[in-house]
């Protein structure tokens, strides 16, 4: 049974939303391009620079959803980007264990709140964090590179130094001759 039901050429021109992150790795800065529909470990380009690493993603998104549709293995699709006049309505069901449900209601309740409102704090809490880890990723890597910057210029300003050694040869002290002694001339 065939599970996509278009053809190759429909798959490998869909268009991906691309998502493009810096990563250090012993001192050594790479840039990986992925998206999340293909998989960021499945499907991905890696390279020195953000651009090559979005040329590599293109070639093996060609070669990857090949793969997949050769082995009749279903090739998702873009999801659809959200667009700011999308008016959503606030409501949506979630599907979970009553294992898990259960211990919702027990915190909600320790809480004294509804577990409506329990679950739209936590919600809120992880939306705001991921905010703010983003924030600061990206504040860190743009301290990271005027860092970089300055260490090329630094070192391709720096001069070497190299003091000569004074000479002391025409300095000549008394055995007995203390600090003390050259204070109190």
């Amino acid at each position: 049974m065939k599970k996509n039901i278009n053809n190759l050429e429909y798959y490998l021109k869909l268009d991906y939303d691309i998502i493009v992150e810096s990563e250090l790795h012993d001192e050594d800065k790479s840039y990986i391009a992925y998206c999340h529909e293909l998989g960021k470990g499945s499907c991905y380009g890696i390279s020195n620079t953000p651009i090559d690493a979005v040329q590599n993603f293109f070639e093996n998104k060609e070669d990857f959803i090949t793969i997949l549709y050769e082995q009749n293995i279903i090739i998702p699709e873009p999801m659809e980007s959200m667009k700011e006049d999308d008016i959503l309505s606030g409501f949506f069901n979630v599907r979970t264990s009553p294992l898990i449900h259960g211990k919702l209601v027990r915190q909600a309740r320790a809480n004294c709140v509804s577990l409506n409102m329990f679950l739209n704090q936590i919600l809120a809490k992880s939306t705001v964090e991921q905010s703010f880890e983003k924030l600061i990723d990206e504040k860190t890597e743009k301290i990271i590179d005027k860092i970089d910057e300055h260490h090329k210029i630094m070192s391709f300003n720096m001069v070497q130094y190299n003091p000569q050694p004074i000479a002391t040869s025409h300095i000549k002290f008394d055995s007995d001759w203390t600090p003390k002694k050259f204070m109190d001339n």
